[in-house]
């Protein structure tokens, strides 16, 4: 049986929308796809996870998943959690003994972090997550192929995967893992990210933009 990384991707265009006060959409959609690559990278280093998936229909990231040996798996178009479970039922048939979700922006998440997530799930076999930097999201979260811990991913999805998972009575391990609390949807975000060196096509992108965001009330072209 298999470890699995899955990613879901949804379009590119329009990524990113509550940067929209501070940067242009083409800024907006370049950050997101250097986030993903960056992302992306990190799970290929991984020496716990044998495979990647990305649930995604947008051709852009089919094409980098595919250059990286990735499957792509059809989005249904039925919202983030439909994609999530069709993206598990189909690893599943194909031997996941784990998966480990991960969103495309924690561009600072490292190899070694993926490796902590996976053995963290192994040593009690239980289910793990990790939450957001203000504890609300959910910024990764491992299951075992024989879990039935629906998928929730939204607003306060922390609390709500752990309450499903009391509710179904099982053992489920919270992770504070810097690298992968530290997503970007706020221009406050984009300061810490730059602080704790995020993969290089994310640096490149937030160098491009510094300047801009310097300036309260600008907006990068």
């Amino acid at each position: 049986m298999t470890v699995w990384a899955m990613i879901p991707v949804k379009s590119f265009e329009g990524a990113k929308s509550r940067l929209g006060s501070r940067l242009s959409p083409d800024l907006r959609l370049e950050l997101a796809q250097a986030m993903y690559a960056d992302t992306l990278t990190a799970i290929a280093g991984s020496s716990e996870v044998e495979r990647l998936a990305v649930v995604t229909n947008d051709p852009e990231a089919r094409e980098q998943a595919e250059r990286r040996g990735a499957d792509c798996l059809h989005d249904p178009d039925g919202g983030l959690n439909p994609a999530l479970e069709s993206g598990r039922t189909t690893l599943l048939s194909k031997g996941a003994s784990t998966i480990v979700v991960l969103p495309s922006d924690i561009p600072a998440v490292r190899p070694a972090d993926i490796d902590d997530i996976v053995r963290a799930g192994r040593e009690r076999r239980s289910a793990v997550i990790v939450p957001d930097r203000l504890r609300q999201g959910t910024n990764a979260l491992l299951v075992q192929h024989d879990m039935q811990l629906p998928f929730r991913f939204g607003a306060n999805s922390f609390e709500v995967h752990l309450d499903l998972a009391r509710a179904k009575n099982l053992p489920m391990r919270v992770l504070s893992l810097r690298h992968v609390e530290c997503d970007c949807d706020t221009p406050e975000d984009i300061y810490r990210l730059a602080a704790i060196h995020p993969g290089p096509q994310t640096a490149q992108r937030l160098r491009a933009m510094d300047l801009a965001l310097q300036e309260p009330g600008r907006t990068a072209p």
